[in-house]
């Protein structure tokens, strides 16, 4: 494919994204605001079959952070813990930033919920959410919203978001064939701290969504694998 700019000539749109895929730079002639011009892609090095295999499990966090004079963005956060490896990092300029998922990491190609699962919606209303059919509707600060994906789509009584949650996971480790939910799905509660400012917003967060990075977790009070 060529481009149709009469301005421009001879510009072959696929020779374009073959450079760019080769090599992770990125030639433009305005920057599209971007922070960096390269290392957009992982250039895999076939020293031995397990180093090039490896690398279709890396994360590259941008060759911005390079210049940066500061060695935060290159630490190990403890959020990360069982989604990146610790050890697997490169030497030199890439250490920290060129990462490595763990071998119990599972990145989702797709969304999780489908036909074949129970409404999602009607659980949560029978574990004691109320509904918001109008997001105008003005309800007690009290109260912890309820996102799915994204969307608002009810508020539980600060009292029972523990066991609203608790419930909640509860059916997603047993599936249940009458409540079935997808064992990836993302139950996350950030309850209220009592300070004057909360460092993250209060509510509950529920998330099927494509392109997140799920690993198994111990769930003391069930005693499962969550």
């Amino acid at each position: 494919m060529q481009s149709s700019n009469p301005n421009v000539s001879n510009i072959i749109i696929g020779k374009k994204f073959e450079y760019f895929l080769a090599t992770g730079n990125l030639r433009s002639m305005t920057g599209m605001d971007l922070l960096q011009q390269k290392g957009f892609s992982i250039v895999a090095d076939k020293i031995n079959n397990m180093r090039y295999l490896s690398h279709f499990r890396s994360v590259h966090r941008g060759t911005y952070f390079v210049e940066m004079k500061t060695t935060s963005v290159r630490k190990l956060l403890p959020e990360n813990w069982g989604f990146i490896c610790p050890v697997h990092t490169p030497d030199g300029v890439l250490c920290g930033l060129l990462n490595h998922l763990t071998s119990s990491c599972i990145p989702l190609p797709k969304p999780t919920l489908s036909e074949n699962y129970a409404n999602l919606y009607d659980i949560c209303l029978g574990l004691g959410m109320a509904p918001i059919a109008d997001l105008q509707i003005v309800f007690p600060e009290e109260n912890y919203l309820v996102l799915f994906d994204g969307k608002l789509i009810g508020y539980v009584e600060e009292t029972r978001g523990n066991s609203f949650v608790e419930n909640l996971r509860y059916l997603k480790i047993m599936q249940i064939p009458s409540k079935l939910i997808p064992a990836a799905t993302e139950i996350g509660f950030f309850p209220k701290t009592g300070l004057s400012k909360n460092s993250v917003f209060p509510g509950i967060f529920i998330q099927t969504t494509m392109a997140r990075l799920v690993r198994p977790v111990k769930n003391l009070r069930l005693n499962s694998i969550e």
